[in-house]
Protein backbone atom coordinates (compact mmCIF):
# COMPACT_ATOMS: atom_id res chain seq x y z
CA UNK A 1 0.00 0.00 0.00
CA UNK A 2 2.50 2.36 1.10
CA UNK A 3 4.73 2.20 -1.91
CA UNK A 4 1.82 2.42 -4.26
CA UNK A 5 0.67 5.45 -2.55
CA UNK A 6 3.86 7.51 -2.65
CA UNK A 7 4.29 6.26 -6.53
CA UNK A 8 1.37 8.06 -7.48
CA UNK A 9 2.17 10.64 -5.27
CA UNK A 10 4.99 11.64 -7.47
CA UNK A 11 3.20 11.18 -10.49
CA UNK A 12 0.72 13.78 -9.12
CA UNK A 13 3.77 15.74 -8.06
CA UNK A 14 4.72 16.18 -11.45
CA UNK A 15 1.76 17.96 -12.50
CA UNK A 16 2.15 20.80 -9.92
CA UNK A 17 3.39 24.02 -11.13
CA UNK A 18 6.08 24.99 -9.19
CA UNK A 19 5.58 27.75 -6.76
CA UNK A 20 1.80 26.97 -6.30
CA UNK A 21 -0.12 25.79 -3.22
CA UNK A 22 -1.34 22.71 -2.86
CA UNK A 23 -3.19 20.86 -0.45
CA UNK A 24 -1.24 17.25 -0.29
CA UNK A 25 -4.18 15.37 1.45
CA UNK A 26 -2.13 11.78 0.96
CA UNK A 27 1.09 13.78 2.59
CA UNK A 28 1.25 13.85 6.44
CA UNK A 29 0.73 16.91 8.05
CA UNK A 30 3.95 19.13 9.58
CA UNK A 31 2.83 19.37 13.32
CA UNK A 32 5.16 21.15 16.21
CA UNK A 33 4.11 21.27 19.58
CA UNK A 34 5.25 22.87 22.98
CA UNK A 35 4.56 20.52 25.63
CA UNK A 36 2.72 22.70 28.73
CA UNK A 37 4.27 21.14 32.24
CA UNK A 38 3.74 22.13 36.12
CA UNK A 39 7.08 23.16 37.86
CA UNK A 40 9.06 20.78 39.77
CA UNK A 41 8.44 22.94 43.03
CA UNK A 42 7.23 20.58 45.27
CA UNK A 43 3.79 22.09 45.25
CA UNK A 44 0.21 20.60 44.40
CA UNK A 45 0.75 19.28 40.96
CA UNK A 46 4.23 19.49 40.45
CA UNK A 47 5.82 18.61 36.90
CA UNK A 48 2.39 17.03 35.79
CA UNK A 49 1.76 17.79 32.07
CA UNK A 50 -1.92 19.91 32.18
CA UNK A 51 -1.53 20.52 28.13
CA UNK A 52 -0.25 21.65 24.78
CA UNK A 53 0.32 24.49 22.42
CA UNK A 54 0.30 23.17 19.19
CA UNK A 55 0.04 23.54 15.01
CA UNK A 56 -1.07 21.35 12.60
CA UNK A 57 -0.41 23.00 9.26
CA UNK A 58 -2.81 21.11 6.52
CA UNK A 59 -1.06 22.65 3.52
CA UNK A 60 2.04 24.17 2.84
CA UNK A 61 3.87 26.18 -0.57
CA UNK A 62 5.46 22.36 -1.68
CA UNK A 63 8.89 23.83 -1.22
CA UNK A 64 9.24 24.86 2.01
CA UNK A 65 7.68 21.80 3.52
CA UNK A 66 9.78 21.91 6.47
CA UNK A 67 10.69 25.59 6.79
CA UNK A 68 8.44 26.12 9.25
CA UNK A 69 4.78 27.77 9.74
CA UNK A 70 3.81 30.81 7.39
CA UNK A 71 0.79 32.66 7.18
CA UNK A 72 0.44 31.51 3.72
CA UNK A 73 0.05 27.67 5.09
CA UNK A 74 -3.41 26.35 6.04
CA UNK A 75 -3.60 25.31 9.60
CA UNK A 76 -4.60 25.17 12.76
CA UNK A 77 -3.21 26.38 16.27
CA UNK A 78 -4.42 25.62 19.38
CA UNK A 79 -3.55 26.26 22.89
CA UNK A 80 -5.14 23.54 25.62
CA UNK A 81 -4.93 23.40 29.03
CA UNK A 82 -6.86 20.30 31.22
CA UNK A 83 -5.77 20.07 35.01
CA UNK A 84 -9.10 17.28 36.02
CA UNK A 85 -6.60 14.71 35.84
CA UNK A 86 -4.64 15.50 38.31
CA UNK A 87 -4.25 14.17 41.41
CA UNK A 88 -6.24 16.29 44.33
CA UNK A 89 -7.82 18.48 41.26
CA UNK A 90 -11.12 18.95 43.02
CA UNK A 91 -9.60 19.84 46.55
CA UNK A 92 -6.49 21.97 45.34
CA UNK A 93 -7.51 23.54 41.66
CA UNK A 94 -10.16 26.31 42.72
CA UNK A 95 -8.60 29.48 43.78
CA UNK A 96 -5.06 28.43 42.99
CA UNK A 97 -2.09 29.80 40.77
CA UNK A 98 -3.36 27.48 38.14
CA UNK A 99 -7.19 28.60 38.29
CA UNK A 100 -6.82 31.51 36.51
CA UNK A 101 -7.24 32.76 32.23
CA UNK A 102 -3.78 32.71 30.47
CA UNK A 103 -2.05 34.80 27.70
CA UNK A 104 0.05 32.63 25.28
CA UNK A 105 3.02 34.72 23.51
CA UNK A 106 5.22 33.09 21.23
CA UNK A 107 8.66 34.52 21.46
CA UNK A 108 8.29 38.05 22.47
CA UNK A 109 4.95 38.57 20.97
CA UNK A 110 1.36 37.32 21.80
CA UNK A 111 -1.00 35.49 20.40
CA UNK A 112 -4.33 34.91 22.23
CA UNK A 113 -5.62 34.36 25.44
CA UNK A 114 -7.01 31.22 27.04
CA UNK A 115 -10.26 31.36 29.09
CA UNK A 116 -10.51 28.53 31.06
CA UNK A 117 -13.56 26.66 32.90
CA UNK A 118 -15.97 28.48 30.57
CA UNK A 119 -18.13 24.64 29.94
CA UNK A 120 -15.80 22.95 32.53
CA UNK A 121 -13.91 23.44 35.34
CA UNK A 122 -10.15 23.26 35.12
CA UNK A 123 -10.54 23.07 31.17
CA UNK A 124 -9.78 26.18 28.52
CA UNK A 125 -9.09 26.33 24.52
CA UNK A 126 -8.03 28.89 22.34
CA UNK A 127 -8.50 27.54 18.39
CA UNK A 128 -7.46 29.69 15.73
CA UNK A 129 -8.21 27.63 12.10
CA UNK A 130 -7.18 29.43 8.84
CA UNK A 131 -9.26 27.35 7.06
CA UNK A 132 -13.00 26.49 8.38
CA UNK A 133 -13.22 28.74 11.34
CA UNK A 134 -16.19 27.85 12.84
CA UNK A 135 -17.85 29.32 16.26
CA UNK A 136 -15.82 29.13 18.83
CA UNK A 137 -12.92 28.37 16.93
CA UNK A 138 -11.31 31.78 15.19
CA UNK A 139 -9.48 32.72 12.26
CA UNK A 140 -6.00 33.35 12.07
CA UNK A 141 -5.63 37.17 13.37
CA UNK A 142 -3.94 39.87 11.88
CA UNK A 143 0.04 40.44 13.16
CA UNK A 144 0.24 36.54 13.92
CA UNK A 145 3.90 35.92 13.96
CA UNK A 146 5.09 35.49 9.98
CA UNK A 147 7.06 32.32 10.65
CA UNK A 148 7.01 29.91 13.40
CA UNK A 149 9.19 26.78 13.53
CA UNK A 150 10.58 24.36 15.27
CA UNK A 151 12.64 26.31 18.04
CA UNK A 152 11.00 28.85 18.84
CA UNK A 153 9.61 29.53 22.77
CA UNK A 154 5.67 29.11 23.53
CA UNK A 155 5.68 31.21 26.69
CA UNK A 156 2.34 31.49 28.82
CA UNK A 157 1.19 34.37 31.84
CA UNK A 158 -1.48 34.39 34.25
CA UNK A 159 -3.53 36.78 32.33
CA UNK A 160 -3.96 39.74 34.01
CA UNK A 161 -5.95 43.12 32.57
CA UNK A 162 -7.94 43.88 28.86
CA UNK A 163 -6.90 41.21 26.43
CA UNK A 164 -3.36 42.62 24.91
CA UNK A 165 -3.17 43.36 20.67
CA UNK A 166 -1.71 40.08 19.07
CA UNK A 167 2.74 40.94 18.61
CA UNK A 168 2.33 42.76 21.88
CA UNK A 169 5.04 42.04 24.35
CA UNK A 170 5.25 39.46 27.34
CA UNK A 171 4.61 40.88 31.02
CA UNK A 172 7.59 41.71 33.37
CA UNK A 173 8.43 38.75 35.50
CA UNK A 174 8.64 34.59 34.74
CA UNK A 175 5.86 32.50 32.78
CA UNK A 176 3.83 30.28 34.46
CA UNK A 177 4.67 27.95 31.60
CA UNK A 178 7.96 27.86 28.58
CA UNK A 179 8.58 25.47 26.40
CA UNK A 180 10.02 25.35 23.38
CA UNK A 181 8.74 24.07 20.21
CA UNK A 182 9.23 20.61 18.65
CA UNK A 183 8.45 18.66 15.60
CA UNK A 184 5.67 15.99 17.10
CA UNK A 185 6.67 13.05 14.80
CA UNK A 186 10.69 12.46 14.04
CA UNK A 187 12.12 12.84 10.73
CA UNK A 188 11.22 10.01 8.78
CA UNK A 189 8.11 8.41 10.88
CA UNK A 190 6.38 8.94 7.49
CA UNK A 191 2.77 6.87 8.63
CA UNK A 192 3.11 9.20 11.83
CA UNK A 193 2.84 6.23 14.46
CA UNK A 194 5.56 7.31 16.92
CA UNK A 195 8.26 4.71 15.16
CA UNK A 196 10.98 5.14 12.42
CA UNK A 197 10.71 1.70 11.26
CA UNK A 198 10.36 -0.67 8.63
CA UNK A 199 6.52 1.11 7.55
CA UNK A 200 8.74 3.88 6.34
CA UNK A 201 11.91 2.95 4.68
CA UNK A 202 8.95 2.45 0.88
CA UNK A 203 9.00 5.93 1.34
CA UNK A 204 12.79 6.48 0.50
CA UNK A 205 13.12 3.46 -1.40
CA UNK A 206 10.30 4.33 -4.07
CA UNK A 207 11.57 7.91 -4.00
CA UNK A 208 15.37 6.89 -3.82
CA UNK A 209 16.81 9.18 -6.91
CA UNK A 210 20.13 10.05 -6.34
CA UNK A 211 21.05 11.75 -9.53
CA UNK A 212 17.68 14.03 -8.84
CA UNK A 213 16.67 12.92 -12.35
CA UNK A 214 12.91 12.62 -10.82
CA UNK A 215 12.90 16.03 -8.72
CA UNK A 216 11.90 17.68 -6.79
CA UNK A 217 11.07 15.20 -3.62
CA UNK A 218 9.16 17.34 -1.22
CA UNK A 219 8.18 16.36 2.07
CA UNK A 220 8.38 12.37 3.60
CA UNK A 221 6.35 10.68 1.37
CA UNK A 222 8.47 11.56 -1.28
CA UNK A 223 11.34 10.17 0.52
CA UNK A 224 12.68 13.49 1.45
CA UNK A 225 13.27 13.55 5.07
CA UNK A 226 16.23 16.62 5.38
CA UNK A 227 14.03 19.20 3.44
CA UNK A 228 16.75 19.46 1.35
CA UNK A 229 13.64 18.74 -1.45
CA UNK A 230 15.77 15.29 -2.83
CA UNK A 231 15.73 11.82 -1.65
CA UNK A 232 18.90 10.39 -1.54
CA UNK A 233 22.05 9.28 1.55
CA UNK A 234 21.62 12.55 2.95
CA UNK A 235 17.83 11.21 3.63
CA UNK A 236 18.86 7.51 4.62
CA UNK A 237 21.31 9.10 7.04
CA UNK A 238 18.59 11.11 8.57
CA UNK A 239 16.17 8.07 8.41
CA UNK A 240 18.96 5.63 10.26
CA UNK A 241 19.81 8.65 12.73
CA UNK A 242 15.90 8.43 13.84
CA UNK A 243 15.22 4.43 13.44
CA UNK A 244 13.43 3.17 16.27
CA UNK A 245 13.47 -0.40 16.08
CA UNK A 246 16.17 -3.16 18.24
CA UNK A 247 17.65 -4.47 14.71
CA UNK A 248 19.29 -3.41 12.33
CA UNK A 249 17.81 -0.59 9.61
CA UNK A 250 17.26 -1.78 5.97
CA UNK A 251 20.60 -1.36 3.71
CA UNK A 252 20.42 1.72 1.79
CA UNK A 253 19.12 1.54 -1.52
CA UNK A 254 22.32 1.46 -3.48
CA UNK A 255 25.88 0.76 -1.89
CA UNK A 256 27.93 3.09 -0.33
CA UNK A 257 30.87 2.96 -2.97
CA UNK A 258 28.39 3.86 -5.79
CA UNK A 259 26.88 6.97 -3.87
CA UNK A 260 30.48 8.13 -3.28
CA UNK A 261 30.78 7.73 -6.87
CA UNK A 262 27.56 9.19 -8.27
CA UNK A 263 28.17 11.85 -5.86
CA UNK A 264 31.84 12.69 -7.13
CA UNK A 265 32.38 16.70 -7.32
CA UNK A 266 28.93 17.24 -6.03
CA UNK A 267 28.43 19.93 -3.26
CA UNK A 268 28.97 20.13 0.45
CA UNK A 269 26.44 18.22 2.77
CA UNK A 270 25.35 18.13 6.12
CA UNK A 271 23.48 15.95 8.12
CA UNK A 272 22.63 16.78 11.94
CA UNK A 273 19.77 15.83 14.16
CA UNK A 274 17.78 19.33 14.81
CA UNK A 275 16.88 19.07 17.19
CA UNK A 276 20.54 18.24 18.32
CA UNK A 277 21.13 16.32 21.74
CA UNK A 278 24.11 16.46 22.99
CA UNK A 279 26.42 13.24 21.56
CA UNK A 280 24.75 13.57 18.36
CA UNK A 281 26.87 12.51 15.12
CA UNK A 282 27.39 15.20 12.56
CA UNK A 283 27.47 13.51 8.99
CA UNK A 284 29.01 15.73 6.03
CA UNK A 285 30.09 14.65 2.48
CA UNK A 286 33.47 16.63 1.08
CA UNK A 287 33.58 16.45 -2.66
CA UNK A 288 37.00 15.98 -2.08
CA UNK A 289 39.90 16.35 0.61
CA UNK A 290 40.98 20.15 2.44
CA UNK A 291 39.95 21.56 5.59
CA UNK A 292 36.46 22.11 6.31
CA UNK A 293 35.05 24.42 9.41
CA UNK A 294 32.07 24.28 10.67
CA UNK A 295 30.36 27.20 12.99
CA UNK A 296 27.70 27.72 15.03
CA UNK A 297 25.87 31.40 15.82
CA UNK A 298 23.45 32.66 17.88
CA UNK A 299 20.69 34.12 16.20
CA UNK A 300 22.02 37.60 16.88
CA UNK A 301 24.98 36.79 14.77
CA UNK A 302 27.75 36.07 17.46
CA UNK A 303 30.04 33.37 16.88
CA UNK A 304 29.93 30.51 19.87
CA UNK A 305 31.44 27.35 18.72
CA UNK A 306 34.29 26.47 15.81
CA UNK A 307 35.31 22.97 14.80
CA UNK A 308 38.25 22.82 11.97
CA UNK A 309 39.10 19.76 10.39
CA UNK A 310 41.14 17.97 7.17
CA UNK A 311 38.88 16.06 5.46
CA UNK A 312 39.39 13.31 3.46
CA UNK A 313 36.73 12.88 0.48
CA UNK A 314 33.15 11.39 1.13
CA UNK A 315 31.05 10.90 3.72
CA UNK A 316 32.40 11.03 7.56
CA UNK A 317 31.34 11.81 10.82
CA UNK A 318 32.06 14.61 13.10
CA UNK A 319 32.10 14.55 17.08
CA UNK A 320 30.24 17.86 18.31
CA UNK A 321 29.33 18.04 22.13
CA UNK A 322 26.91 20.99 21.53
CA UNK A 323 29.40 23.29 23.65
CA UNK A 324 30.86 26.45 23.18
CA UNK A 325 34.21 27.12 22.22
CA UNK A 326 35.10 28.08 26.16
CA UNK A 327 33.61 24.63 26.95
CA UNK A 328 30.05 25.73 28.34
CA UNK A 329 27.19 24.14 27.24
CA UNK A 330 24.76 26.14 24.65
CA UNK A 331 21.39 25.93 26.07
CA UNK A 332 18.45 24.89 24.66
CA UNK A 333 17.50 27.62 22.05
CA UNK A 334 17.34 28.32 17.94
CA UNK A 335 21.30 28.82 16.57
CA UNK A 336 22.37 29.11 13.29
CA UNK A 337 24.85 26.72 11.61
CA UNK A 338 27.63 27.49 9.12
CA UNK A 339 29.96 24.40 7.20
CA UNK A 340 32.60 25.95 4.67
CA UNK A 341 35.20 23.92 2.65
CA UNK A 342 37.30 26.00 0.06
CA UNK A 343 34.72 25.50 -2.76
CA UNK A 344 31.64 25.89 -0.87
CA UNK A 345 29.44 26.12 2.19
CA UNK A 346 25.98 25.46 3.75
CA UNK A 347 24.27 27.45 6.50
CA UNK A 348 20.64 26.30 8.05
CA UNK A 349 19.30 26.88 11.28
CA UNK A 350 19.85 24.45 14.54
CA UNK A 351 17.87 23.60 17.48
CA UNK A 352 19.49 22.02 20.61
CA UNK A 353 17.52 20.83 23.08
CA UNK A 354 18.92 19.63 26.83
Amino acid sequence: MHWRRASAMVALLGTIVAGSVAAQAENPDYRIRAKLRTPSDGGWGADESVGNVEFRVHSRFLQIYYGGVRRQDEYKFKISFDYTDISGFEENYPGSVYDTDYDAYINDGFVGRVFMNTETTGIGELVYDSRHPEPPDLPLPDGFPEIVDAGDVASVYPATGPVPAIGDAPPTGAPLFVHVFEEQFARGDVDQNGKVDEEDFPFLLNNFDPLDERGPHVGPAFGDFSGDNRSDMVDYDVFVANWTESQDPPPPPISPASVDEIESGDRLRVVLASPFVSGSQIRLYVPSPGAVTMEVFSIQGARLASRRLQAEAGWQSVAFDGRSDRGAALPSGTYLYRVRSATDSRSEKLVILR
